[in-house]
């Protein structure tokens, strides 16, 4: 009798292979943004669902990320349809780039970006939130110069207890510190 072992990244491939699919299957629509290729909501609440299962089961933590761009409302206004698609396919592929291979990003509603980050406690956030608080920039059409875009961060860790770390991000990034203009 043979042993398989397999690794933690190995296991949660095949766990987001799982929900991806169970997500494709049960007719929830699309797994991946038409715009920013990046995962849809409805597949990051199936995600977060299963994490969350996950960290009560374990007590293994997990964490949540809202992002969201400072000032998007004016930016659309300003460059219109076409401005804000760069817009949001610029941070959608900074996040990318910023996070783990074996993280999750999603767009998250109109013009805000999810990121779950199995296996990862507060203390870990730190070099993430240093790499997304870079400003991004944008070229968009007709315009001159680049566009800078500073993002906002709301953040939650799984702790035992604690049901609902969408509302917690949502109330950080809501309510939390603004950058200075």
């Amino acid at each position: 009798m043979r042993k398989v072992v397999l690794g933690l990244g190995t296991l949660l491939l095949l766990g987001a292979r799982f929900l991806l699919g169970r997500a494709s299957e049960a007719g929830q629509g699309e797994i991946r943004d038409a715009l920013t290729g990046l995962l849809t909501q409805g597949v990051m609440d199936e995600i977060y669902t299963a994490e969350l299962k996950r960290s009560t089961r374990t007590g293994v933590p997990f964490s949540l990320l809202l992002v969201e761009a400072e000032g998007f409302g004016n930016m659309a206004r300003a460059h219109g349809r076409r401005g804000t698609e760069r817009v949001l396919t610029a941070i959608g592929e900074s996040l990318r780039q910023s996070v783990r291979a074996s993280d999750y990003v999603g767009r998250y509603g109109r013009s805000r970006f999810m990121v779950i980050l199995p296996e990862t406690w507060s203390d870990d956030l730190t070099t993430i939130l240093l790499r997304l608080r870079q400003p991004i920039t944008c070229q968009l059409p007709d315009a001159k110069e680049a566009l800078v875009i500073n993002a906002r961060v709301g953040t939650a860790t799984w702790e035992p207890g604690m049901a609902d770390l969408i509302t917690v991000a949502q109330n950080r990034l809501t309510h939390g510190p603004r950058p200075s203009n």
